[in-house]
């Protein structure tokens, strides 16, 4: 597992949600849903937004862009950032999916990991209703 999925993965695990009341099983799906979840946003805040940032302020230096196609946004998922961004949508499409491989990689090799049941099990982290029953023998 990477280091973004250990950082996550517990809370999630500790979630009610994320457990079967009746067999004590890890809904594996749910899980691997809210931790991709995570992931994206991670990703977009640390990575995509702030190098988005800076090409766009390296675009305005260089006249790319006139100061009329561009407006200030505040981008982000837990953390905004103001971030000069084209006003034409046309514009907006064409420079993201020019931008799409680049940014590609690095979502695939450091933010995007899907978790198996073993692995989840492998952090020692128990259903929340197992302990409830126990307290109830």
């Amino acid at each position: 597992m990477n280091k973004i999925t250990l950082q996550y993965l517990p809370e999630i695990l500790k979630s009610k949600d994320a457990w079967d009341k009746k067999t004590n099983k890890i809904k594996v799906l749910w899980v691997n849903k809210q931790l991709n979840m995570a992931q994206e946003a991670l990703f977009y805040d640390k990575y995509y937004f702030p190098k988005i940032k800076h090409l766009m302020h390296i675009a305005k230096l260089w006249g790319i862009f006139r100061e009329e196609d561009l407006t200030t946004w505040d981008l982000g998922y837990n953390e905004t950032m103001k971030v000069d961004w084209l006003v034409d949508n046309d514009l907006q499409d064409e420079l993201s999916v020019r931008l799409q491989p680049y940014f590609q990689h690095t979502y695939e090799m450091e933010y995007c990991e899907e978790v198996s049941e073993e692995e989840m099990l492998s952090l020692g982290i128990t259903s929340p209703f197992t302990i409830q029953m126990r307290l109830f023998e």
